[in-house]
């Protein structure tokens, strides 16, 4: 998800992503989805804000292909 937010949203240096699930609850609604952001020069958050909100929205509609990958072994995990 850091990584699509860094591709498609400009202005960016450094993005971090946390999710925090809750048990009973669908993965595709995290009690918590935190993003922080290091940005660039000029940038402020209000210029990104929109776009970052978006990606993550739209990640988290196909967080359950990821974690099909997951079980799968396609991906590692460290």
């Amino acid at each position: 998800m850091a990584a699509e937010v860094y591709a498609n949203v400009p202005g960016l240096h450094e993005v971090y992503v946390w999710l925090c699930s809750q048990i009973g609850k669908p993965i595709d609604q995290p009690l918590i989805a935190s993003v922080q952001l290091i940005l660039q020069d000029n940038v402020a958050l209000t210029d990104v804000q929109l776009a970052v909100e978006s990606v993550v929205a739209r990640e988290l509609e196909k967080i359950n292909e990821f974690t099909a990958h997951l079980i799968q072994g396609e991906w590692t995990v460290c």
